[in-house]
């Protein structure tokens, strides 16, 4: 038995993978940028405080807390160089690029500055820091 053009598109596997690949498609995540100076600039205004997480998995619910930087709107540029203002949510990452061609991307609400270094958590459930990173190292900023 052979199957037609049209019998062949109405073949569940075909509408749910061009379901999905029309649906990813539409989703993007911008990548706005910042330099070093801007980061430390709004950075140092803000004020620590302990945010609550909370996430369920097999009906049994978790919370942990951290403390986050409460900076809740980013001033970020997009790709063209224009400023906006970006709402900063818990799951807003930073991808900081360093000299050695390496980076580290991470919550952008757990990043803190330390003796001049930028430090920060890969997850907001189980302590697990960055490793510092020298203002001096830093070759560009991204945040998503």
């Amino acid at each position: 038995m052979t199957r037609t053009n049209n019998e062949f598109m109405h073949t569940p596997y075909v509408f749910v993978a061009l379901t999905l690949f029309v649906s990813l498609s539409l989703t993007s995540c911008t990548t706005y940028t910042m330099t070093s100076e801007e980061l430390h600039d709004q950075i140092k205004q803000s004020i620590p405080v302990e945010g609550t997480y909370s996430f369920s998995t097999g009906g049994l619910f978790v919370f942990s807390k951290v403390m986050t930087n409460g900076i809740r709107e980013l001033i970020v540029k997009d790709k063209n160089g224009n400023e906006k203002r970006l709402r900063v949510g818990q799951r807003t990452q930073i991808r900081i690029h360093k000299k050695d061609g390496d980076y580290t991307t991470f919550y952008f609400d757990t990043l803190f500055i330390y003796d001049n270094a930028i430090v920060g958590q890969y997850t907001h459930f189980i302590s697990s820091p960055i490793k510092p990173i020298p203002f001096g190292d830093v070759t560009k900023i991204e945040v998503q």
